[in-house]
């Protein structure tokens, strides 16, 4: 996740609920609160979650590492 968007996100939360388990992932981002926002599987290619809107929000860098990851495999095939 750090590798896509950095260390520091500001991102569109509008939290009433979140996970407390996150069964195969690691968890990668949290908001000030301690609320859990990003987890990621480090032994996967690209197999990342996240607890905010990323379509609600301005940076687009979320949405163009997903379409470059499918490109590449694309290309591959």
């Amino acid at each position: 996740m750090a590798g896509i968007v950095g260390g520091e996100l500001d991102v569109p939360t509008y939290h009433h609920q979140s996970v407390l388990t996150h069964p195969g992932y690691v968890p990668a981002a949290w908001a000030p609160d301690g609320t859990l926002e990003a987890m990621e599987d480090p032994d996967a290619r690209f197999r990342i979650a996240v607890q905010w809107h990323p379509e609600a929000g301005r940076d687009p860098r979320l949405f163009e590492a997903l379409v470059a990851h499918c490109r590449a495999r694309q290309a591959r095939v």
